[in-house]
């Protein structure tokens, strides 16, 4: 007698096979979802750090923020400076990490060593950094506008794919204070001469809500194409990590905000709008 022999059917195996397609396209979405929530916890981990760094150096500097860049002479002067990449913020609080020296920052200054990597590293590094995704974020309507990004990415080199805020201010505008035209305050040095120490200091007294207040985030810092050196800070990170970036705040903490961090208003007693995170007056 004849034994019929055991095996599956092309329709069987077509079944199975379709299946395993049907499967592969849900799951895989969200495996990617997964790994880049595991690099967004990172990014985060390495703000906090960031942030505690610049607690010890205000501590060690009379409560004043560390600055984006440190002249070390004033104006006028013919006093050598130091290069750039020991005065940019990340060399300036990295004694207080020493787990981001990008050991390759003196190549982007004449008479440097060779460059041992274009990319940030250690803490200043975040996986999720990408020149493109930085470049829409820039040339967004409620950021810097279309265009902005050109000469800017990608860089030529990067100190961090964080970055630091600078003193601006539109406090004496009379026509801000709209929706449109919310108050901002970047809590940020400048450097700026002859004060004594080659930088305009802000100091943390000078903030009204520590806590609620950024300065250092998601960005970048580093060599630009259209010509020495940049940083950026605040709306160009909105899709650095699922439609938000991570920020660090004054009181030490580090959060992601979602969405455009410019466009988180709150009104002030009178009812003029101020953008929330990034007003230190207010």
């Amino acid at each position: 007698m004849n034994r019929r022999s055991q095996g599956f059917t092309l329709i069987e195996l077509l079944v199975v096979i379709a299946i395993i397609a049907i499967l592969a396209a849900i799951l895989f979405p969200v495996f990617a979802q997964a790994r880049e929530k595991a690099r967004a916890i990172a990014c985060l981990s390495n703000c906090k750090q960031i942030a505690t760094a610049q607690l010890m150096y205000m501590q060690d500097y009379d409560e004043q923020f560390c600055p984006w860049w440190q002249r070390n002479y004033p104006n006028g002067t013919s006093a050598p400076q130091a290069p750039f990449w020991q005065r940019v913020w990340c060399n300036l609080l990295n004694p207080y990490i020493k787990n981001g020296l990008n050991q390759s920052l003196a190549a982007s200054d004449p008479g440097g060593p060779n460059i041992l990597s274009k990319d940030a590293l250690g803490v200043y590094k975040c996986a999720s950094w990408s020149s493109s995704k930085h470049a829409i974020g820039m040339d967004k309507d409620d950021c810097n506008g279309a265009g902005s990004s050109n000469g800017w990415m990608p860089p030529d080199f990067s100190f961090a794919d964080y970055g630091i805020a600078f003193n601006y201010s539109n406090q004496t505008d009379p026509a801000a204070g709209t929706q449109a035209y919310p108050y901002v305050g970047f809590p940020g040095a400048r450097p700026i001469a002859p004060v004594p120490t080659g930088f305009l200091g802000m100091s943390m007294a000078q903030v009204l809500r520590p806590a609620e207040t950024a300065n250092i985030g998601d960005g970048f810092t580093g060599r630009i194409p259209l010509g020495g050196y940049g940083t950026t800070f605040g709306c160009e990170v909105i899709d650095r990590h699922h439609g938000g970036g991570n920020f660090c705040f004054l009181d030490g903490h580090a959060k992601f905000i979602k969405g455009n961090i410019e466009r988180h208003l709150a009104q002030d007693e009178t009812g003029k709008y101020y953008e929330r995170y990034l007003t230190y007056w207010k």
